[in-house]
Protein backbone atom coordinates (compact mmCIF):
# COMPACT_ATOMS: atom_id res chain seq x y z
CA UNK A 1 0.00 0.00 0.00
CA UNK A 2 2.57 1.99 0.91
CA UNK A 3 4.41 1.92 -3.02
CA UNK A 4 0.78 2.46 -4.50
CA UNK A 5 0.16 5.87 -2.35
CA UNK A 6 4.12 7.23 -3.36
CA UNK A 7 3.35 6.41 -6.60
CA UNK A 8 0.51 8.47 -6.50
CA UNK A 9 1.86 11.61 -4.53
CA UNK A 10 5.01 11.52 -7.24
CA UNK A 11 2.62 11.17 -10.07
CA UNK A 12 0.38 14.44 -9.18
CA UNK A 13 3.51 16.78 -9.57
CA UNK A 14 3.09 15.43 -13.34
CA UNK A 15 -0.43 16.14 -14.13
CA UNK A 16 0.07 19.27 -16.75
CA UNK A 17 -1.55 19.80 -20.16
CA UNK A 18 0.90 17.46 -21.80
CA UNK A 19 -1.22 14.45 -21.00
CA UNK A 20 1.68 12.59 -18.62
CA UNK A 21 1.10 8.94 -17.90
CA UNK A 22 3.37 8.13 -14.66
CA UNK A 23 4.21 4.68 -13.05
CA UNK A 24 7.12 4.35 -10.62
CA UNK A 25 9.31 1.88 -8.33
CA UNK A 26 12.11 2.78 -6.63
CA UNK A 27 14.43 -0.49 -7.36
CA UNK A 28 14.76 0.55 -11.44
CA UNK A 29 17.27 -0.76 -13.36
CA UNK A 30 15.35 -0.83 -16.91
CA UNK A 31 12.56 1.28 -18.34
CA UNK A 32 9.30 0.34 -18.70
CA UNK A 33 7.29 -0.02 -21.67
CA UNK A 34 3.92 1.69 -23.01
CA UNK A 35 1.79 0.08 -26.14
CA UNK A 36 0.61 2.22 -28.48
CA UNK A 37 -2.06 1.16 -31.11
CA UNK A 38 -3.44 2.14 -34.63
CA UNK A 39 -6.85 1.18 -35.83
CA UNK A 40 -9.11 0.30 -38.72
CA UNK A 41 -12.82 0.16 -38.88
CA UNK A 42 -14.66 -2.90 -40.61
CA UNK A 43 -17.92 -2.91 -41.61
CA UNK A 44 -19.41 -4.43 -38.44
CA UNK A 45 -18.26 -1.19 -36.60
CA UNK A 46 -15.46 -3.22 -34.99
CA UNK A 47 -12.17 -1.87 -35.30
CA UNK A 48 -8.80 -3.87 -35.27
CA UNK A 49 -6.10 -2.45 -33.27
CA UNK A 50 -2.25 -3.72 -33.94
CA UNK A 51 0.77 -2.50 -31.79
CA UNK A 52 2.60 0.66 -33.57
CA UNK A 53 5.13 1.94 -30.88
CA UNK A 54 6.88 1.21 -27.49
CA UNK A 55 8.15 3.67 -25.29
CA UNK A 56 10.39 3.54 -22.84
CA UNK A 57 11.46 6.33 -20.11
CA UNK A 58 14.18 5.78 -17.70
CA UNK A 59 14.71 7.04 -14.04
CA UNK A 60 17.09 6.48 -11.43
CA UNK A 61 19.88 4.80 -12.89
CA UNK A 62 18.98 5.82 -16.71
CA UNK A 63 16.99 9.10 -15.82
CA UNK A 64 18.67 10.54 -19.06
CA UNK A 65 16.41 7.42 -21.01
CA UNK A 66 14.00 8.05 -23.44
CA UNK A 67 13.54 5.82 -26.75
CA UNK A 68 11.08 4.56 -28.89
CA UNK A 69 10.18 1.95 -30.79
CA UNK A 70 8.05 1.43 -34.04
CA UNK A 71 6.75 -1.91 -35.63
CA UNK A 72 5.62 -2.11 -39.27
CA UNK A 73 4.19 -5.72 -40.13
CA UNK A 74 7.03 -7.25 -40.76
CA UNK A 75 8.81 -6.24 -37.07
CA UNK A 76 5.31 -6.86 -35.51
CA UNK A 77 4.83 -10.71 -37.06
CA UNK A 78 9.14 -11.26 -35.69
CA UNK A 79 7.94 -9.68 -32.11
CA UNK A 80 4.72 -12.18 -32.22
CA UNK A 81 7.20 -15.04 -32.99
CA UNK A 82 9.65 -13.94 -30.55
CA UNK A 83 7.03 -13.78 -27.36
CA UNK A 84 4.33 -15.83 -28.38
CA UNK A 85 2.09 -13.21 -28.41
CA UNK A 86 -1.10 -11.65 -30.39
CA UNK A 87 -0.07 -7.90 -30.88
CA UNK A 88 -3.54 -7.51 -32.63
CA UNK A 89 -6.82 -7.08 -31.25
CA UNK A 90 -10.38 -6.39 -32.46
CA UNK A 91 -12.28 -3.26 -30.00
CA UNK A 92 -16.20 -2.27 -30.50
CA UNK A 93 -17.18 1.15 -29.43
CA UNK A 94 -20.31 2.70 -28.96
CA UNK A 95 -22.01 6.51 -28.97
CA UNK A 96 -22.00 8.20 -25.35
CA UNK A 97 -21.41 11.16 -23.71
CA UNK A 98 -18.42 12.83 -21.39
CA UNK A 99 -18.78 14.92 -18.25
CA UNK A 100 -16.25 18.32 -19.12
CA UNK A 101 -16.14 21.37 -17.48
CA UNK A 102 -17.65 24.62 -19.48
CA UNK A 103 -14.94 27.61 -19.52
CA UNK A 104 -15.86 28.83 -16.37
CA UNK A 105 -13.02 27.37 -14.79
CA UNK A 106 -10.16 24.54 -15.69
CA UNK A 107 -9.34 21.53 -14.08
CA UNK A 108 -6.29 23.18 -12.93
CA UNK A 109 -7.72 25.75 -11.32
CA UNK A 110 -9.84 23.34 -9.22
CA UNK A 111 -6.84 21.85 -8.24
CA UNK A 112 -4.48 24.80 -7.50
CA UNK A 113 -7.76 26.84 -5.36
CA UNK A 114 -8.70 23.24 -3.62
CA UNK A 115 -4.85 22.53 -2.66
CA UNK A 116 -3.15 25.44 -1.67
CA UNK A 117 -6.75 27.67 -0.63
CA UNK A 118 -8.68 25.07 0.75
CA UNK A 119 -11.39 26.54 -2.02
CA UNK A 120 -13.93 24.54 -3.75
CA UNK A 121 -14.49 26.18 -7.22
CA UNK A 122 -17.91 25.91 -8.63
CA UNK A 123 -17.62 24.24 -11.61
CA UNK A 124 -19.75 24.15 -14.46
CA UNK A 125 -20.37 21.00 -16.23
CA UNK A 126 -21.75 20.14 -19.66
CA UNK A 127 -22.67 16.81 -21.62
CA UNK A 128 -20.31 16.05 -24.78
CA UNK A 129 -20.72 13.44 -27.35
CA UNK A 130 -17.77 10.96 -27.25
CA UNK A 131 -16.63 7.42 -28.48
CA UNK A 132 -16.76 5.20 -25.80
CA UNK A 133 -15.89 1.38 -25.40
CA UNK A 134 -17.82 -0.93 -25.69
CA UNK A 135 -17.92 -2.69 -21.55
CA UNK A 136 -20.02 -4.81 -22.00
CA UNK A 137 -18.98 -6.46 -25.50
CA UNK A 138 -17.20 -9.72 -24.28
CA UNK A 139 -14.60 -9.20 -27.31
CA UNK A 140 -13.83 -6.33 -26.31
CA UNK A 141 -12.95 -6.42 -22.74
CA UNK A 142 -10.76 -9.90 -23.49
CA UNK A 143 -9.16 -7.44 -26.01
CA UNK A 144 -8.39 -4.94 -23.71
CA UNK A 145 -7.53 -7.12 -21.14
CA UNK A 146 -5.02 -8.55 -23.48
CA UNK A 147 -3.64 -5.41 -24.05
CA UNK A 148 -2.72 -5.23 -20.62
CA UNK A 149 -0.93 -8.29 -20.48
CA UNK A 150 1.16 -7.33 -23.58
CA UNK A 151 2.44 -4.22 -21.78
CA UNK A 152 4.38 -6.80 -19.85
CA UNK A 153 6.16 -8.24 -22.32
CA UNK A 154 9.49 -7.73 -23.04
CA UNK A 155 10.68 -6.30 -26.13
CA UNK A 156 13.74 -8.32 -27.70
CA UNK A 157 15.30 -6.63 -29.98
CA UNK A 158 17.31 -3.25 -29.72
CA UNK A 159 16.05 -1.12 -32.83
CA UNK A 160 15.23 1.96 -30.59
CA UNK A 161 15.43 5.72 -31.60
CA UNK A 162 17.28 7.38 -28.94
CA UNK A 163 15.53 10.86 -28.08
CA UNK A 164 17.90 12.37 -25.92
CA UNK A 165 16.87 14.07 -22.28
CA UNK A 166 14.20 16.66 -23.67
CA UNK A 167 10.88 14.52 -22.98
CA UNK A 168 8.29 16.62 -23.55
CA UNK A 169 8.29 16.10 -27.69
CA UNK A 170 4.82 14.94 -28.69
CA UNK A 171 4.99 11.92 -30.55
CA UNK A 172 1.73 10.92 -32.56
CA UNK A 173 -0.03 9.96 -36.34
CA UNK A 174 -2.43 12.05 -37.99
CA UNK A 175 -3.99 9.05 -39.59
CA UNK A 176 -4.39 7.53 -35.88
CA UNK A 177 -8.16 8.08 -35.30
CA UNK A 178 -8.32 5.89 -32.12
CA UNK A 179 -5.34 5.07 -29.75
CA UNK A 180 -5.46 3.00 -26.74
CA UNK A 181 -2.84 3.21 -24.46
CA UNK A 182 -1.82 0.38 -22.01
CA UNK A 183 -0.07 1.54 -18.76
CA UNK A 184 2.24 -1.32 -17.79
CA UNK A 185 1.07 -2.11 -13.88
CA UNK A 186 3.42 -2.80 -10.96
CA UNK A 187 4.99 -6.21 -11.64
CA UNK A 188 4.43 -9.10 -9.04
CA UNK A 189 7.57 -12.17 -8.49
CA UNK A 190 6.71 -15.57 -8.77
CA UNK A 191 7.78 -15.91 -12.51
CA UNK A 192 6.29 -12.18 -13.12
CA UNK A 193 8.75 -11.83 -16.24
CA UNK A 194 11.23 -9.83 -17.20
CA UNK A 195 9.94 -6.45 -16.83
CA UNK A 196 9.45 -6.14 -12.98
CA UNK A 197 12.40 -3.95 -12.36
CA UNK A 198 10.83 -1.29 -14.97
CA UNK A 199 8.24 0.92 -13.51
CA UNK A 200 8.52 4.26 -14.41
CA UNK A 201 7.78 7.63 -16.28
CA UNK A 202 6.32 8.31 -19.79
CA UNK A 203 5.48 11.24 -20.97
CA UNK A 204 3.43 11.89 -24.41
CA UNK A 205 0.52 13.72 -26.38
CA UNK A 206 -2.14 12.94 -28.99
CA UNK A 207 -3.97 15.92 -29.15
CA UNK A 208 -5.92 14.72 -32.82
CA UNK A 209 -6.68 10.86 -32.05
CA UNK A 210 -9.44 9.75 -29.73
CA UNK A 211 -8.20 8.21 -26.81
CA UNK A 212 -9.30 5.30 -24.31
CA UNK A 213 -7.34 4.35 -21.54
CA UNK A 214 -6.75 0.70 -20.63
CA UNK A 215 -4.39 -0.63 -17.54
CA UNK A 216 -3.91 -3.93 -14.96
CA UNK A 217 -3.37 -3.29 -11.16
CA UNK A 218 -1.16 0.03 -10.38
CA UNK A 219 -1.56 0.77 -14.40
CA UNK A 220 -5.68 0.55 -14.17
CA UNK A 221 -5.46 3.08 -11.27
CA UNK A 222 -3.07 5.35 -13.09
CA UNK A 223 -5.47 5.13 -15.61
CA UNK A 224 -8.16 6.39 -13.56
CA UNK A 225 -6.82 9.21 -12.22
CA UNK A 226 -6.06 10.07 -15.53
CA UNK A 227 -8.91 9.55 -17.30
CA UNK A 228 -10.82 11.50 -14.45
CA UNK A 229 -8.49 14.30 -14.52
CA UNK A 230 -8.85 14.87 -18.45
CA UNK A 231 -11.80 13.15 -19.49
CA UNK A 232 -10.55 10.38 -20.63
CA UNK A 233 -12.64 6.48 -21.03
CA UNK A 234 -10.60 3.78 -19.05
CA UNK A 235 -11.03 -0.08 -18.89
CA UNK A 236 -9.08 -0.88 -15.95
CA UNK A 237 -8.32 -4.15 -14.18
CA UNK A 238 -7.75 -5.84 -10.85
CA UNK A 239 -6.59 -2.11 -9.50
CA UNK A 240 -6.18 -0.96 -6.35
CA UNK A 241 -9.17 1.67 -5.01
CA UNK A 242 -8.17 5.12 -6.55
CA UNK A 243 -10.88 7.53 -5.07
CA UNK A 244 -9.56 8.57 -2.06
CA UNK A 245 -6.19 9.48 -4.06
CA UNK A 246 -7.91 11.53 -6.05
CA UNK A 247 -9.15 13.09 -3.35
CA UNK A 248 -6.08 13.49 -1.91
CA UNK A 249 -4.40 14.96 -5.73
CA UNK A 250 -7.73 17.54 -5.73
CA UNK A 251 -9.62 16.03 -8.71
CA UNK A 252 -12.96 16.90 -9.18
CA UNK A 253 -15.46 14.21 -8.02
CA UNK A 254 -18.90 14.23 -7.03
CA UNK A 255 -21.15 16.32 -6.51
CA UNK A 256 -19.64 18.24 -9.42
CA UNK A 257 -19.24 14.93 -11.25
CA UNK A 258 -21.06 11.84 -10.02
CA UNK A 259 -19.29 8.58 -9.98
CA UNK A 260 -22.05 6.74 -12.50
CA UNK A 261 -20.91 9.81 -14.72
CA UNK A 262 -17.41 9.18 -15.03
CA UNK A 263 -16.91 7.33 -17.91
CA UNK A 264 -14.32 5.03 -15.73
CA UNK A 265 -15.01 1.26 -16.12
CA UNK A 266 -13.24 -1.29 -13.44
CA UNK A 267 -13.74 -5.03 -13.71
CA UNK A 268 -12.02 -7.42 -11.22
CA UNK A 269 -13.12 -10.43 -9.04
CA UNK A 270 -13.68 -11.03 -5.44
CA UNK A 271 -10.86 -13.24 -5.07
CA UNK A 272 -8.38 -10.83 -5.73
CA UNK A 273 -7.20 -9.05 -1.81
CA UNK A 274 -5.90 -5.82 -4.17
CA UNK A 275 -8.91 -5.15 -5.99
CA UNK A 276 -11.30 -5.99 -2.77
CA UNK A 277 -9.07 -3.42 -0.95
CA UNK A 278 -6.82 -3.34 0.96
CA UNK A 279 -6.28 0.32 2.89
CA UNK A 280 -7.81 1.77 0.03
CA UNK A 281 -10.50 -0.11 -1.79
CA UNK A 282 -13.17 2.18 -3.06
CA UNK A 283 -12.73 3.11 -6.90
CA UNK A 284 -14.01 5.25 -9.58
CA UNK A 285 -16.71 5.52 -11.84
CA UNK A 286 -18.40 1.79 -11.74
CA UNK A 287 -17.16 -1.48 -10.72
CA UNK A 288 -17.91 -4.96 -11.98
CA UNK A 289 -16.92 -7.98 -9.71
CA UNK A 290 -16.89 -11.62 -11.15
CA UNK A 291 -18.05 -13.35 -8.36
CA UNK A 292 -15.34 -16.15 -8.12
CA UNK A 293 -15.68 -17.02 -4.66
CA UNK A 294 -19.03 -17.94 -4.92
CA UNK A 295 -18.84 -19.36 -8.39
CA UNK A 296 -15.70 -21.14 -8.65
CA UNK A 297 -15.17 -21.55 -5.05
CA UNK A 298 -11.50 -19.75 -4.91
CA UNK A 299 -10.38 -18.02 -1.91
CA UNK A 300 -8.81 -14.42 -1.55
CA UNK A 301 -5.68 -14.90 -2.87
CA UNK A 302 -2.58 -12.61 -4.28
CA UNK A 303 -2.03 -15.01 -7.10
CA UNK A 304 -5.63 -14.36 -8.73
CA UNK A 305 -4.59 -11.51 -9.29
CA UNK A 306 -2.27 -11.62 -11.95
CA UNK A 307 -3.71 -10.32 -15.64
CA UNK A 308 -3.37 -13.75 -17.44
CA UNK A 309 -5.56 -15.37 -14.39
CA UNK A 310 -8.01 -12.63 -15.09
CA UNK A 311 -7.98 -13.57 -19.13
CA UNK A 312 -7.50 -17.63 -19.23
CA UNK A 313 -9.65 -18.64 -16.16
CA UNK A 314 -12.47 -16.23 -15.80
CA UNK A 315 -13.17 -13.60 -18.99
CA UNK A 316 -12.59 -16.49 -21.54
CA UNK A 317 -14.49 -19.22 -19.29
CA UNK A 318 -17.07 -17.75 -17.64
CA UNK A 319 -20.63 -19.34 -18.21
CA UNK A 320 -22.96 -16.88 -16.55
CA UNK A 321 -24.18 -12.98 -17.24
CA UNK A 322 -21.26 -10.37 -17.48
CA UNK A 323 -21.58 -8.90 -14.09
CA UNK A 324 -23.57 -5.58 -14.04
CA UNK A 325 -21.64 -2.00 -13.51
CA UNK A 326 -22.38 -0.44 -10.50
CA UNK A 327 -20.73 2.57 -8.41
CA UNK A 328 -19.24 1.26 -5.37
CA UNK A 329 -22.08 2.62 -2.65
CA UNK A 330 -21.01 2.52 1.18
CA UNK A 331 -17.82 2.07 0.04
CA UNK A 332 -14.82 3.26 3.08
CA UNK A 333 -11.37 3.31 2.70
CA UNK A 334 -8.88 2.65 5.27
CA UNK A 335 -10.86 0.47 7.52
CA UNK A 336 -8.49 -0.82 9.59
CA UNK A 337 -7.49 2.58 10.98
CA UNK A 338 -8.46 3.24 14.28
CA UNK A 339 -9.45 7.33 14.81
CA UNK A 340 -9.25 8.34 18.36
CA UNK A 341 -10.90 11.80 19.41
CA UNK A 342 -8.41 14.42 21.07
CA UNK A 343 -10.07 15.71 24.15
CA UNK A 344 -6.94 17.76 25.56
CA UNK A 345 -8.58 21.43 25.26
CA UNK A 346 -5.30 23.30 26.36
Amino acid sequence: ATHFLVSLITFSTLLSAVFPLHTKESTDNQPPRRHFLRTSTDSQGATTVTLKHVYHHGSSRFPNLIRRKDFNEDSLRAQELASGMTFTHTVKAINGTNVKPSNKHTVEEFQEKSKNEQISLIMDWEDTPMLLPHVEDWETVISLAKMTYNAYTEITDGDWYELGENYGHVFGDANNDLLIISIKGTSMGFGAGPTVPNDKVISDEYPKAKVWLTGHSLGGALSGLIGLTYGIPVVAFESPGERLPARRLHLPGPPAIPYDKMNIWHIGHSADPIFMGMETKCHLGKSSMFDVIGKYKWHLNIQNHRIRVVIDSILTKWEWDFPEYAVEKDCEDCGVWNFIENTNTQ
